[in-house]
């Protein structure tokens, strides 16, 4: 607001404030809006505290429940209900990651199967599916933060606060092993691009009806054990 006031009075514009009787043309103008706009953004901060004191008191206690519902849930008294059809989106996300589908790939089907009504599936959304505790029914809180001192910009939560993490809070979407091993897959995912690990038959291997070259992927077989499959980048990209 003062930004604003001072601008207006560079271009010759007198603001005149009706109900606290004085503008911004007299002398002392400037130097009572200063001490209203200090007390207005105090009075800001304090209660902005006070809240986040109530909203970790509930994280503490396990009743808190962020405002906006991930997808495939909505909303209910308080507690987070399943949406069927949106439910059994994210187990086709899960199930055809696990089976070596590039997030992609996944995308790309997603947006033919399941086109949404307005707006288009990234692959941004489908890793944070991925990668939501929420879907096997825990709740991970405080993950970032807002800090109590100008400026109010949301950070990392990378030890500067306590973090909460809890279990069994709703009905869960996929297995806690499902999710596991898409950790896993995306951990491993992300340490061969940044390393750029190749093995002895790396660009040597060629589907032969497209010709299309072959990708070794990392997988988790149904007793947990790290392996990979070569699957065809035309299918992966």
């Amino acid at each position: 607001a003062l930004a604003s006031v001072r601008e207006m009075k560079s271009l010759g514009v007198t603001v005149v404030f009706e109900k606290e009787g004085f503008d911004t043309e007299t002398s002392n103008g400037e130097m009572i809006l200063s001490m209203i706009c200090a007390t207005a953004q105090e009075e800001s901060l304090s209660i902005s505290k006070n809240l986040k004191w109530g909203i970790r008191k509930r994280m503490q206690d396990g009743t808190y429940l962020n405002g906006m519902s991930p997808f495939g849930y909505e909303k209910q008294e308080s507690q987070l209900i399943p949406i069927e059809r949106e439910a059994e989106i994210v187990r086709y996300i899960y199930s055809s990651f696990l089976v070596g589908v590039g997030t992609v790939q996944i995308a790309e089907e997603l947006n033919r199967r399941y086109p949404k009504e307005n707006g288009t599936w990234y692959v941004s959304a489908v890793r944070r599916i991925l990668m939501n505790e929420k879907y096997i029914g825990d709740v991970h809180h405080q993950k970032n933060f807002t800090p109590d001192d100008l400026p109010l910009l949301c950070q990392k939560n990378s030890g500067q606060l306590p973090q909460y993490y809890v279990q069994n809070h709703h009905k869960a979407l996929v297995s806690r092993q499902e999710f596991e091993k898409v950790q896993t897959l995306l951990k491993r995912k992300g340490t061969e691009r940044k390393n750029q690990n190749t093995c002895a038959f790396s660009n040597k291997l060629y589907c032969a009806e497209c010709g299309f070259p072959e990708k070794s992927e990392p997988t988790v077989s149904l007793c947990g054990a790290a392996e990979s499959i070569w699957i065809n980048l035309n299918y992966a990209r």
